[in-house]
């Protein structure tokens, strides 16, 4: 963790943020699929993560590709982040609406789930994306 804060995140060819997100992903799954007594903190700690890390990669890409160990960071990474902000905001707010709030009907969730993919595609559709590719 000291590594990700400081910059310093890449070390053999492989992210530690790779690593931490992997062990982040690791414990809510055995805290989830073990008992059921911590599933709701394990949604809730996981929806805040998720969407602290997907705020990040959206709104200061250039920052969160410095930590993942992107060195060619280009028009085209930039794009990539914001879809993988889009997943990761996806999951946050599906979960987070699950654990958050009391009496949301999985459909909820779920619709909660799908607002930032119609943001990105709207944007995508809208915001000159597809001409700049050459679709």
């Amino acid at each position: 963790l000291r590594d990700i804060l400081s910059g310093d995140a890449v070390r053999g060819g492989y992210s530690n943020t790779v690593f931490f997100w992997l062990w982040v992903a690791a414990f809510i799954f055995i805290a989830y699929a073990m008992t059921q007594t911590y599933a709701d903190t394990t949604l809730k700690v996981a929806s805040v993560l998720w969407a602290l890390d997907g705020l990040q990669c959206l709104l200061i890409p250039g920052v969160a590709a410095k930590i993942y160990g992107v060195e060619n960071f280009n028009e085209r990474t930039k794009d990539n982040f914001k879809e993988t902000a889009t997943v990761l905001l996806s999951m946050a707010l599906l979960m987070g609406s699950l654990s958050f709030f009391d009496n949301v009907s999985n459909a909820q969730a779920f619709g909660c789930g799908i607002i930032p993919w119609i943001v990105l595609f709207s944007s995508r559709l809208f915001g000159g994306f597809y001409d700049r590719i050459g679709v």
